[in-house]
C-alpha cells in the first residue's frame, strides 16, 4: 500500500484548480471506463511518495524529514537518525529498518527513533506492531503541543481504522478534528472525510450524512466527492459511485486522489487495487 496517508509526514496535499466556467454546476462524469479494474485507474502514479511540505492546520512538520527528525545523504551527520530517515524518504523500508536497528541503546530507545520504527513496520503492513509502538509513545509523550505527539495520535487512527478498530479511530480523529480550528487547511479537512468514513462504516449512516452536508463541493475539499461515492458505494449504487470518482481524478493531483481512495479500499467499500508488478 504506496500511498498510506497516515504517515502524515510524507504527504503534501496539492489541488488541481477545475475548469469549471463561473455559475456552472458541477456534474459527475460518466462511469469509469477501466475493463477489469474500473475502480483502479491503471494511470494512477506508483512512484513512493517523499517527504514534503505538510498544510500547517495540524502544527505538524515535514515528518520524517524536519527538525523533528532530521532528514540528509545516508553519508550526513545531522542526526543519528539521518540515515534512517533518508532510506524511508525513498521507500527502502528494509534499508531503514536497519540502519535503525545499528543505532546505540540509548538512541534506539528515544520517542524519535520509536516513532520511526513504528512508521516503517506500518508501512511493511505490521499493523499490529506499529499499533502497540504508536500507543506506548502516546503514553509517554501526553503534551497535545508537542507536534511527535500529534503526529503519533493521527497515525495511531489511521492505524486503528485500518485495523478496524473503528470506535478507537473515531475518538482520535474526533479529538484531532476539534483540536485544530483550521478549516480550510487540507490536512483537517481530510480528518474530517475520515470522521465521515468512520461513521459511515459504524452503520452511523444518519451522522455521516450530516458530517457531509458540510463538506464543500469545491476544489478545495476532495472529501465531498469522495464521501458521496462512499455513500453511493454503501447503498449499493456503483455506478454513481465510480461516476464521483470519476469527477474526483479529473480534479485533483493523483496523490490526492489515491489518498482518499484508500480510506475506501481499507474499509472494504471498494476493491483494492490489483497488485503492482
Amino acid at each position: 500500500m504506496k500511498q498510506l496517508l497516515f504517515l502524515v509526514t510524507c504527504l503534501c496535499l496539492v489541488v488541481v484548480t477545475p475548469c469549471l466556467a463561473e455559475g456552472e454546476p458541477d456534474v459527475p462524469a460518466p462511469p469509469l471506463d477501466l475493463p477489469g479494474t474500473p475502480l483502479s485507474p491503471a494511470d494512477l502514479l506508483e512512484a513512493p511518495m517523499t517527504p514534503g511540505d505538510l498544510t500547517s492546520g495540524l502544527g505538524i512538520p515535514g515528518d520524517p524529514g524536519s527538525e523533528v527528525m532530521g532528514i540528509g545523504d545516508p553519508s550526513g551527520t545531522q542526526s543519528p537518525l539521518s540515515q534512517v530517515t533518508f532510506y524511508y524518504s525513498i521507500a527502502e523500508y528494509g534499508k531503514a529498518l536497519e540502519e535503525l536497528k545499528r543505532l546505540s541503546k540509548e538512541e534506539y530507545q528515544k520517542p524519535q527513533a520509536r516513532f520511526m520504527k513504528a512508521n516503517i513496520l506500518a508501512q511493511l503492513k505490521s499493523w499490529e506492531e506499529s499499533e502497540a509502538i504508536y500507543t506506548d509513545l502516546l503514553k509517554e509523550l501526553g503534551k497535545d503541543n508537542d507536534p511527535l505527539f500529534t503526529m503519533t495520535r493521527m497515525n495511531l487512527a489511521e492505524v486503528h481504522y485500518i485495523l478496524k478498530k473503528y470506535e478507537q479511530a473515531l475518538k482520535l480523529f474526533e479529538k484531532l478534528y476539534s483540536e485544530n480550528p483550521d478549516r480550510q487547511d487540507k490536512t483537517v479537512q481530510y480528518i474530517y472525510y475520515k470522521l465521515f468514513m468512520t461513521n459511515l462504516v459504524l452503520d452511523q449512516v444518519g451522522k455521516a450524512k450530516q458530517i457531509m452536508s458540510k463538506m464543500d463541493s469545491f476544489d478545495s475539499a476532495p472529501g465531498y466527492y469522495y464521501a458521496n461515492a462512499a455513500i453511493a458505494f454503501y447503498e449499493g449504487k456503483s455506478e454513481e459511485a465510480e461516476d464521483w470518482i470519476a469527477s474526483a481524478m479529473r480534479i485533483y493531483d493523483d496523490v490526492v486522489n489515491n489518498a482518499f481512495l484508500e480510506a475506501l479500499q481499507e474499509c472494504g467499500l471498494l476493491p483494492p487495487p490489483p497488485p503492482s508488478r
